[in-house]
């Protein structure tokens, strides 16, 4: 389980698990290594951390566990809209100095700039924070839980987008005239502006360097051996490898085992179909197995106890499919009556809420 790599990302689908076996292979990396900072970063808008570890978590980074020396365990639940806010003061009087208005750029380019300056930003500048941490030394391994499937994936587009929009800038900057007095003082606002707007563009290339090094980073892919789970995670896992993000595991959660009744057992079989698609993925990325707990590990304790457990190994092995695993014979159920639908009230628009999985 321990891993030299410093940046840890556990992502999937809303609802598999992605915050507890975050926080738990967290805790078995401090363990690992007391002598080493580790930090548990939360960037899903839900904020179910906090929840987990049965601790609010500021949104600076606060120690849950000791360890040797400096070392031991820290959480936070960054607030991705605080940090924005500083940014922006740089960033669009940055751009406005950039892009002297019929000097720089045209009124539709200009219209184009502003569109692009802010949208989606929050959670890059959130990751942005996260590679600060690693690079200021003040930890030394990062596991970030990852909003659902669609959101992180717009989330690592955003810096190539962000490497290509500055560009459009710089191509207008490049298309400035020479001389006279307005040039001159154009192009003074557009050197006052371009330090920052440089410093953005290379934070976006480090962090496309080190979201595609596998040397330093890996991304635990967390699903569910069940119909819907199963296709968003293909899905996904083709997306993250189109992006050239290292996929180091699956894991597959919350399986039945051999033991169960017999309902449980019908639902192993179910599982096994699932769990051959994922391993047939990449045969170079293992597919882990954890089994399904009747009550869900909370706290720092019970997180231990079940990093423990994840940690040996020996769940996958426990819970391993033969070949003879599969679905139970369908019974065909005998046909009923159909039965009179109730009045619809006249609603036009209805809203289903709730937190992910359920």
């Amino acid at each position: 389980m321990s891993d030299a790599r410093v940046l840890h990302f556990f992502g999937g689908k809303g609802g598999v698990g992605k915050t507890t076996l975050a926080a738990a292979y967290a805790v078995r990396l401090s363990e690992d290594a007391p002598k080493h900072k580790v930090l548990v970063v939360s960037l899903d808008p839900v904020q179910s951390l906090s929840d987990l570890l049965k601790k609010k978590l500021p949104t600076k980074p606060t120690k849950l566990q000791a360890g040797k020396g400096e070392g031991g365990l820290w959480g936070v639940e960054l607030n991705p809209a605080a940090l924005l806010k500083p940014f922006l003061t740089e960033y669009l009087p940055a751009l406005a100095k950039a892009a002297v208005k019929g000097t720089h750029l045209s009124d539709e380019e200009m219209g184009k700039l502003y569109q692009q300056a802010v949208p989606g930003l929050e959670e890059l500048v959130a990751l942005f924070h996260v590679v600060d941490l690693l690079d200021a030394g003040e930890f030394d391994r990062i596991i970030v839980d990852t909003a659902p499937s669609s959101h992180t994936l717009r989330l690592f587009d955003m810096p190539t987008q962000l490497r290509k929009f500055l560009g459009f800038v710089r191509a207008g900057q490049d298309r400035a005239p020479a001389s006279g007095g307005k040039g001159k003082k154009a192009e003074a606002a557009a050197a006052s502006s371009g330090g920052f707007l440089e410093q953005v563009g290379q934070k976006a290339e480090k962090l496309l360097a080190l979201l595609k090094d596998p040397a330093r980073t890996a991304f635990h892919l967390v699903t569910l051996a069940e119909p819907v789970p199963e296709a968003q995670t293909r899905s996904y896992f083709t997306q993250l490898r189109e992006r050239g993000l290292p996929v180091t595991e699956v894991i597959v959660n919350q399986v039945e085992d051999h033991e169960g009744c017999s309902s449980c057992q019908g639902r192993r079989g179910l599982q096994a179909p699932h769990v051959r698609k994922y391993q047939a993925l990449d045969k170079t990325v293992p597919v882990n197995l954890l089994g399904r707990r009747e009550v869900a590990p909370r706290g720092l304790d019970g997180l231990k106890e079940f990093a423990a457990v994840w940690s040996a190994g020996k769940e996958t092995k426990a819970l391993e499919f033969s070949a003879a695993e599969g679905p139970p014979a369908l019974v065909r159920a005998p046909s009923m009556p159909p039965i009179a639908a109730p009045p619809l009230p006249p609603t036009r628009l209805i809203f289903f809420v709730g937190q992910g999985g359920v």
